[in-house]
């Protein structure tokens, strides 16, 4: 534990150090690029009204009806030269003046993304989260040389992505980030073997990187998260060292995510997106051995999880409101098969399928300290709700095989066919220097589903 906590401490303090300079070139870039537009189009009528070659002859007072007769018999030979000239000097102007309400509508929004309105809007803290994924439950019957070992455990999903929710708003904005959660007691199984009965527990440190970046204007982003995760062994034996007992292995490195966000409308206190995820296996596999026999599920989902986000700031007002509504859907199951250990053989189990899952998720909080351009520039605190729920059953599957020294059966969906989880989230938001956020926050499951005892998050974000 201390390991993993020094670990982190130092992951932080490197991002901090190493985004800095980032930070700050492209706030300097950020500022200067409306007023560098708007020079170029105010330069471009004047530079197109003195290359047109017809000015002097448009300037030129009339002498004569003789020189204008003789005007006109040369009127032929230049027309086209004139009237290209005019369309030049046309198409020179159109880009301010053939659409003033346009341009003026762009300079405005220009203005609006460089405000201190905007800039208020955009500090308001991100929603914090809660989500570790319960597994499916696993029922074995092996046996084994001290008799028939019972287990009932999990399927491992620590290499699983978080909800959109999580760090997150509706705002598009360019920011780096990391996130750690420890989820105590995370991992559960329990086993019996003759008189012998044992359940066990162990906790789960997990890690994301992200990267979120706008285009067109701050309309759009694409954000990009990568998981990893620490201590993903888990297992016990009732009887002690040998073959009597289980163990679960999640792999440390887990799935990336794609997320697109889009602005359906922004004014100075709200901001409503809408956008969609998308989650790749990129992840190892996950095993589970009971006894002398070894199932493995090849991670080969993917999930598209389609949401809507809401984030409500009024101007007057220290209370902030996040919230997210999204829908998970698997397009894809995993492949599972069984293997003697002791033979190599293999047997296959089928596919199976994780559950479509509602998130709603629901962030209040309130600033309780303000000073920007400061070194604090901010405190608040914030309290969050997360109800999750499996809209559908879970796979029903079963796998029998045989060696010559033992038995086994492995079914799931035997005890836990959907779930309906409510988390509580309380936590502390700290900006440093403006651009810099670091949130401490702690989730505790209610109800009698618990996919975790208790945990603690800490997240830091470098925002452009």
């Amino acid at each position: 534990m201390r390991q993993s906590i020094c670990l982190t401490v130092n992951v932080l303090l490197f991002v901090v150090a190493s985004s800095t300079s980032w930070g700050q070139d492209a706030s300097k870039e950020g500022k200067s690029s409306p007023g560098v537009t708007r020079k170029i189009q105010d330069e471009v009528p004047k530079k197109s009204g003195k290359q047109g070659p017809n000015k002097k002859q448009e300037e030129k007072p009339a002498k004569s009806s003789s020189q204008e007769s003789g005007k006109k018999q040369k009127s032929d030979q230049s027309q086209s030269g004139a009237g290209k000239s005019e369309k030049d000097n046309q198409q020179g102007t159109s880009n301010t003046s053939s659409n003033p309400q346009q341009q003026a509508a762009d300079d405005a929004f220009a203005a609006y993304l460089q405000s201190a309105r905007r800039a208020n809007l955009a500090r308001t803290p991100r929603m914090f989260g809660d989500w570790f994924r319960p597994g499916m439950p696993v029922i074995a019957n092996s046996e084994t040389p001290n008799g028939l070992l019972l287990t009932e455990v999990d399927i491992p999903q620590a290499g699983r992505v978080g909800k959109i929710s999580e760090n997150n708003s509706a705002l598009p904005f360019d920011r780096f980030f990391v996130n750690y959660n420890y989820f105590h007691n995370a991992l559960r199984g329990g086993s019996s073997l003759a008189t012998f009965q044992r359940a066990g527990t162990a906790s789960i440190q997990r890690y994301t990187i992200g990267l979120e970046r706008t285009f067109l204007d701050g309309v759009f982003s694409l954000e990009t998260r990568f998981v990893m995760t620490s201590n993903p062994d888990f297992g016990h034996n009732p009887v002690g060292r040998g073959p009597s007992g289980y163990q679960t292995h999640s792999p440390t490195f887990g799935n990336l995510s794609f997320v697109g966000k889009a602005l359906l409308l922004e004014n100075e206190s709200t901001a409503l997106a809408a956008g969609v995820g998308l989650e790749l296996p990129t992840g190892g596999d996950s095993f589970i051995q009971s006894g002398p026999t070894l199932l493995e599920f090849e991670n080969q989902a993917v999930y598209l999880s389609p949401y809507i986000g809401l984030l409500k700031k009024p101007t007057d007002s220290p209370w902030f409101l996040n919230a997210f509504v999204q829908v998970e859907t698997p397009l894809s199951g995993d492949s599972v098969r069984g293997i003697d250990s002791a033979t190599g053989t293999t047997f296959s189990g089928g596919r199976v399928t994780s559950q479509t899952t509602l998130f709603v998720d629901v962030a209040l909080g309130r600033w309780l300290y303000q000073n920007q351009g400061g070194l604090l520039s901010g405190v608040a605190m914030f309290t969050e709700a997360h109800f999750n729920s499996a809209l559908n059953d879970s796979d029903l599957n079963s796998l029998a095989f045989s060696s010559n020294s033992f038995n086994s059966v492995y079914s799931t969906n035997a005890t836990r066919k959907r779930f309906d989880i409510l988390d509580l989230t309380a936590g502390l938001h700290i900006e440093i220097a403006d651009r810099t956020k670091l949130r401490v926050g702690a989730v505790f499951p209610v109800g009698d589903e618990k996919p975790f005892d208790s945990e603690f998050g800490i997240q830091l974000t470098r925002s452009r």
